[in-house]
């Protein structure tokens, strides 16, 4: 496993020394970092003073090529108030605060971001701007890496949805589903982020499932970073910060005072432009301005991103086998299963014991019982709403004699998907539609959901219901599974 070194941060949770007046006066502030005296001049009167001239000095370090490594285990910041003891002062023992760098590894971050076409809107991965820019803030509040590779953005292929994004927020946690569905068939250890164009200018702006790494975000210029920022901050395990009236605010977000009304409580650091931010900004898993990130909200996403298998560079992956690609929604209160597809791919348990998924053979025998829990969705204001997805694996001929799935708990059904049809579907035809457009049609008597995959890389391209769909590709070679809510068949299509 290739890890890297984290940026250290300086941290202001450590109490500065006591807070010493000086009328008319201007004294020395030093700050001593791993050997090397930053002496701040003899007009810094406050931390962020200090540190600001920490910064620049650190800005002009990193600038020479000649310059030696920053930070390295054990450093420590040193910071004395007065060191030639200019001033008169009948206690100089409270005039020195000393702390340890804390320095850890962390994981390359890599996303795949998605252009998704919805209600024929595209969203806009890089026109006008670059690859980049999607993880501009993140890369500034939250800790990554500062080295060439820990941060990996790719641009997947083009997504077509056939869910309505303009109108209400049903369309919203629908695509997601669809994405999250399209990471777990095409067995990816990266971060999914689904781009989309909506016709209004305010309102629901991205969703994300609170620790699992799918998203979804609009591509609005100004603000597509921060929303991209905020809905990873999700994905990376973070509840909202309580201010803006975000719904669903962390229960242990600080309750001092520093932190109220979602302050971020502490300076923060902005190693982009290398400048203070004051513990006034708001923080960024909050709905208010200007956002970055809080001590609590960084130690946060610290921890997650070391206890998660996410960006694991691991020397012999899984084995890719048949599986059920299995997924729903719970909003608010009422449980619905999608048809489920056949695919190959790494299998994916559940976590969690809330409900349980039940595969029944044609007698209503319980074949196996797989306990689950929903992941929550965050964002939808509102709606109570949590979805799951996974890829089970297939066993003891259950393939053919599952005719049934069904969703329980505590004893009572929720949700019930039945084989509708059993033998070997219709063949779907692909025709063209228009330059980069194809139409696919199939008999959704017999099937009525599809998964539609690039024939050359396996890219889950769309899912689709109602016998006709229309989509934006230059794959001229595709893959249609037909599912018949509980299995489903493969076709090969040219267009």
């Amino acid at each position: 496993m290739k890890q890297q070194i984290v940026s250290a941060h300086l941290s202001a949770t450590t109490p500065l020394p006591d807070h010493k007046f000086f009328l008319d006066a201007s004294p020395e502030v030093r700050a001593r970092r791993q050997h090397r005296d930053l002496d701040a001049g003899g007009h810094a009167r406050s931390f962020a003073d200090v540190l600001q001239e920490v910064l620049e000095r650190d800005k002009h370090d990193r600038q020479r090529k000649d310059a030696p490594l920053r930070v390295a285990p054990g450093a420590t910041l040193k910071l004395e108030l007065d060191p030639a003891g200019a001033f008169p002062d009948a206690d100089r023992g409270d005039n020195v605060m000393q702390a340890s760098l804390d320095l850890r590894t962390v994981k390359p971050f890599k996303v795949t971001v998605i252009p998704v076409t919805q209600q024929t809107l595209v969203g806009n991965l890089a026109t006008g701007r670059d690859l980049a820019s999607w993880v501009e803030r993140l890369r500034r509040t939250y800790p990554l890496a500062d080295l060439p590779g820990s941060v990996e953005v790719v641009a997947g292929a083009p997504y077509t949805t056939q869910a309505n994004l303009n109108s209400g927020s049903d369309g919203w946690g629908q695509l997601l589903t669809e994405i999250e569905r399209k990471r777990t068939a095409e067995a990816n250890d990266r971060y999914y982020y689904g781009v989309v164009n909506v016709s209004y200018a305010g309102g629901l702006a991205g969703l994300g499932y609170i620790g699992r790494p799918s998203a979804i975000g609009w591509d609005k210029a100004g603000s597509y970073p921060d929303i991209f920022a905020h809905e990873v901050g999700h994905n990376f395990g973070r509840r909202h910060a309580p201010c803006g009236g975000a719904a669903g605010a962390d229960p242990s977000w600080p309750a001092d005072d520093a932190h109220a009304d979602g302050r971020i409580g502490v300076y923060g650091i902005d190693l982009g432009n290398m400048s203070l931010v004051t513990p006034l900004t708001h923080d960024l898993m909050s709905y208010c301005q200007p956002p970055w990130a809080s001590d609590y909200t960084y130690k946060g996403v610290l921890a997650f991103r070391a206890a998660s298998s996410q960006g694991l560079e691991a020397g012999v992956p899984p084995a890719a086998r048949e599986c059920l690609l299995v997924s729903g929604r719970e909003r608010d209160g009422k449980v619905s299963l999608d048809p489920a597809f056949t695919v190959t791919t790494r299998p994916s348990p559940p976590q969690g014991s809330e409900f349980a998924l039940e595969l029944l053979d044609g007698l209503g025998g319980v074949l196996r019982r797989v306990p689950f829990t929903p992941v929550e969705v965050a964002d939808l204001d509102g709606v109570q709403e949590r979805h799951f997805t996974f890829a089970l694996p297939l066993c003891g001929g259950e393939k053919t004699r599952a005719t049934s799935l069904r969703v329980v708990r505590a004893g009572s059904v929720l949700a019930v998907r039945r084989a509708g049809f059993r033998g070997l579907p219709t063949p779907p035809v692909a025709t063209p539609a228009g330059e980069g457009q194809v139409r696919l049609t199939w008999n959704a008597l017999q099937a009525p959901d599809i998964m539609v995959r690039d024939a050359r890389d396996g890219s889950v391209l769309a899912f689709a219901s109602g016998g006709m769909a229309e989509l934006a590709t230059q794959a001229r070679d595709l893959v249609l599974e037909l599912s018949n809510g509980v299995e489903s068949h493969g076709f090969k299509v040219s267009w």
